[in-house]
């Protein structure tokens, strides 16, 4: 299995995995793994616009949890669970509802606003309350991408690893089955990268916001392949 470290892949042996379930190779085939992006010192910075817009737009959630706007600390409190709640549910259940959703799946992700609209309100349809919510719902978004960026080690935790779907003209299916992934899947992502046969595939690669990218074989063709 690979994992993403600091947009690296990390893996039991130096950039390699083994897989045990592949349709085209024998069982404990070896994958040479794809090469890790080079490590770059990471710092953060920002425009002018920024510097004054973002402390801002934080002071809010900040006040209102002080009292300042009156009895509003819940809207920020309910905000806050339901973010959290909700990337919860998208980390447990995978990288494929971002990708490809099913009608019944797009309906059920529909009714989520509907259910927390009252609930992250509180009966409170004031334009106070709205921009405390708001502005708290940025405020987190924010916090998150600054977090998962300037540490490697977060955001392992809040963003997906990439999981490679296929390797050399060969699926993995084991990897397919985890992310419920199916060869049609893969083939749709492949013909749009104008590609026809998996043989011209050196990976294709299931990313953490779900899209499928597909790294064409260096002289378009494996060897190996029919």
């Amino acid at each position: 299995m690979v994992a993403l470290v600091g947009g690296g892949v990390k893996t039991a042996t130096k950039l390699h995995f083994s897989t045990s379930m592949s349709d085209h190779s024998p069982a404990h085939r070896r994958w040479a793994g794809p090469p890790n992006p080079p490590e770059l010192r990471r710092s953060l910075r920002f425009t002018r616009r920024q510097w004054v817009g973002i402390p801002l737009i934080g002071a809010i959630p900040v006040l209102a949890i002080c009292g300042i706007f009156g009895p509003h600390r819940g809207t920020v409190l309910r905000v806050t669970l339901a973010y959290v709640f909700v990337w919860l549910c998208f980390r447990v259940i995978g990288k494929r509802e971002l990708t490809g959703m099913s009608p019944f799946e797009l309906v059920t992700l529909l009714f989520i606003p509907q259910m927390f609209s009252r609930a992250l309100m509180g009966q409170d349809y004031s334009m106070t309350n709205a921009i405390i919510g708001a502005s708290t719902l940025v405020s987190l978004v924010f916090l998150t991408s600054v977090g998962t960026y300037w540490s490697r080690r977060l955001s392992r935790i809040v963003v997906p690893a990439p999981t490679v779907l296929a390797s050399q003209g060969q699926f993995i299916t084991a990897h397919l089955d985890q992310e419920r992934i199916t060869p049609n899947d893969v083939f749709d992502a492949m013909h749009r990268s104008g590609l026809s046969r998996l043989e011209q595939v050196e990976w294709a690669i299931l990313q953490p916001d779900g899209r499928i990218a597909i790294i064409p074989a260096h002289d378009g063709w494996h060897s190996d392949g029919p």
